[in-house]
């Protein structure tokens, strides 16, 4: 986000707000824009790989265990990754499209497909986590 800032305000300011955004070329800002972001998705892809969800005991446990013995074995923290690219691929096209880059709290709160993407993905984290 501190890039896609940046880059909103040398794109909007000019560097006449601050001496230091003289020092930013906007292309190199887009680099680091691309490259923050796909290192956030190959993280959280391999995090939810990695990561072993939490055991916790629930009125439903009983049930998912005598269904899915090896629940806990499988990697179903993965079924999320879809809903972070697409979140991640949104907010870059909301922040080139809408110039919005200096406001991401905006953008965040206020684009309908953002807000029932981050939904989905609560929803599916916290199911995972207490319900299976």
């Amino acid at each position: 986000m501190a890039s896609v800032k940046r880059q909103a305000e040398l794109t909007i300011h000019g560097s006449e707000t601050r001496e230091s955004l003289g020092k930013y070329k906007e292309h190199h800002l887009d680099f680091l824009t691309y490259t923050f972001a796909t290192a956030t998705i190959i993280a959280y892809a391999t995090y939810t790989y990695v990561e072993k969800i939490p055991q916790v005991s629930t009125f439903f446990s009983p049930f998912v265990n005598q269904l899915f013995p090896a629940f806990e074995a499988r990697k179903w923290m993965m079924l999320s990754i879809p809903f972070v690219v697409y979140g991640i691929t949104r907010y870059a096209q909301l922040l080139y499209e809408q110039k919005e880059g200096e406001r991401p709290e905006k953008i965040i709160t206020q684009d309908v497909p953002l807000v029932v993407t981050i939904g989905i993905w609560v929803t599916i984290i916290i199911a995972l986590i207490y319900i299976f």
